[in-house]
């Protein structure tokens, strides 16, 4: 009767663990590390497990995103000078926009690692949860041992009977918790695994929109490089024709001195015809 009495602690024990356990919160725990030790580990034929290559499907893929950028707008200004100026403002915006979505996505990557640290408190329940069954088997044993033993020495039927009748309640109450421990990590998995998929959903959105954020950011930087180019050369050009304009006044200048020392010239032969 001891005996059962200590069994029936245990079995208590093992009770109260796992419903402390399934009142945790589950959804803010990292999977990868989780599911390794608490899924991958385990032997029962009906644990949710799925391997290929000895490592978890869950825990081992790759989410890839193709991701199609679309190419900024070209502006169409009345002016060059319009048109960088344009630019440039786009720029500015890009260049806010960009470090924005770089803090949001450092943001949900440190939210992530810092659920990890909580797994270690549901490997610990874990762990005393198996202890208490392994111990509770252990248990078993030896009682079925002392109903053998008992039954060589010729014991009662009637407290043979108790035993046995213990010794079925004491699986019984076994299978249940066993079952119980088992839906419970099924429920943690899925829900860690649900919750890992949201997260990698908004990390590869972030970084989708990034890169489009980066690409038309290059194409302005282009347009501003091309733009200044041409900017320059019609500088250069305008510089040209001054040139030649102050080139071509200074022929004029010249011409018109020619000219009036023809004119005066003119009017001195005439003045000599007259006279």
């Amino acid at each position: 009767m001891t005996s059962n009495r200590v069994t029936t602690r245990k079995v208590m024990k093992a009770y109260r663990i796992l419903l402390v356990s399934s009142r945790d919160e589950i959804t803010t725990k990292s999977h990868s590390m989780y599911h390794f030790t608490m899924c991958c580990r385990r032997k029962t034929t009906d644990a949710p497990v799925n391997q290929i290559n000895g490592n978890c499907r869950s825990c081992c893929v790759r989410l890839t995103t193709d991701a199609h950028c679309a190419s900024a707008p070209h502006d169409s200004a009345s002016s060059l000078q319009d048109g960088g100026a344009r630019n440039i403002r786009k720029l500015l915006e890009q260049t806010d926009t960009i470090q924005f979505m770089e803090k949001t996505v450092r943001e949900h990557q440190d939210e992530k690692e810092k659920r990890e640290p909580d797994l270690s408190q549901k490997e610990e329940e874990n762990r005393e949860l198996s202890t208490s069954l392994i111990e509770l088997k252990q248990e078993v044993r030896e009682q079925k041992r002392t109903i053998k033993f008992m039954e060589k020495i010729n014991l009662k039927d009637e407290e043979i009977k108790q035993l046995n009748a213990s010794v079925e309640e004491t699986d019984q109450i076994l299978c249940e918790k066993e079952t119980e421990r088992r839906q419970l990590l099924r429920n943690i998995d899925d829900k860690i695994q649900i919750d890992e998929q949201r997260m990698q959903e908004v990390l590869d959105q972030k970084e989708q929109e990034n890169r489009q954020l980066s690409t038309s950011l290059q194409e302005l930087q282009q347009q501003l490089q091309e733009q200044k180019i041409v900017i320059e050369k019609t500088q250069a050009d305008n510089q040209i024709e001054k040139q030649k304009t102050e080139d071509l006044q200074t022929q004029l200048g010249q011409k018109e001195e020619e000219n009036r020392e023809l004119t005066t010239s003119v009017q001195d032969l005439k003045q000599e015809l007259e006279n």
